[in-house]
C-alpha cells in the first residue's frame, strides 16, 4: 500500500502560475471591451474611481464562482486539474461543496498575501496552507492505481 500523495509545494505553485495565466488571458480582452464601451463616458476622477471599483468586483466575482465551480464539480482548478492535482474534503474525500469551494477560493487568495499561509505547505506534514486547515481541505497528486493507495476507511475513491 502506498501513502495518500499529498500534492508538493511546488506543483501548487505552479498551478497557480496557470491558473493567473488563464485568468490573465480571459479578463484582459473582456477589460479591454468593457473599457472600450465606458471611458468615453467618464468625465470625473470620481466617475472613473467607482467604474475602477465595480470593474474590481465584477471580475473578483467572477474568477471566484469560476474557479469554485470547477473546484465543485471537476475536483480542481484549470491550472491544478492541468498538473493531475485534486482538491478534497480531508474527512470525506470527496469533492468540494459549493460553499467550501468559493471559501477555499477567496482565503487561497488571503494565504497568498500574506505568505505564511502558503508556506505552511513547505513544513506541513499533510502539505496543508492555512487556507486548507481553516476549510478542512487537502490537495493529492492522482496516482495510477487507487486501489494500491491507503485512503481513510471513510473516503469515497476520487473520480
Amino acid at each position: 500500500m502506498i501513502p495518500v500523495p499529498y500534492a508538493p509545494f511546488y506543483q501548487r505553485v505552479l498551478a497557480h502560475f496557470l491558473d493567473a495565466f488563464l485568468t490573465f488571458a480571459l479578463t484582459t480582452p473582456l477589460g479591454y471591451l468593457l473599457d472600450v464601451m465606458v471611458l468615453p463616458e467618464l468625465h470625473s476622477a470620481s466617475q472613473l474611481f467607482v467604474y475602477d471599483l465595480f470593474a474590481f468586483m465584477l471580475f473578483s466575482g467572477l474568477i471566484v464562482m469560476s474557479f469554485a465551480i470547477c473546484l465543485q464539480r471537476f475536483g480542481g482548478t484549470p491550472g491544478k486539474l492541468l498538473l493531475d492535482l485534486k482538491v478534497l474534503d480531508q474527512h470525506t474525500g470527496e469533492y468540494l461543496n459549493r460553499r467550501q469551494a468559493a471559501l477555499r477560493i477567496v482565503a487561497s487568495w488571503l494565504s497568498i498575501l500574506t505568505g505564511i499561509g502558503v508556506l505552511m505547505i513547505i513544513f506541513d506534514k499533510h502539505k496543508q496552507g492555512a487556507h486548507d486547515k481553516i476549510l478542512h481541505t487537502i490537495v493529492i497528486k492522482l496516482e495510477d492505481d487507487y486501489a494500491e493507495m491507503e485512503l481513510p476507511e471513510n473516503w469515497k475513491t476520487p473520480s
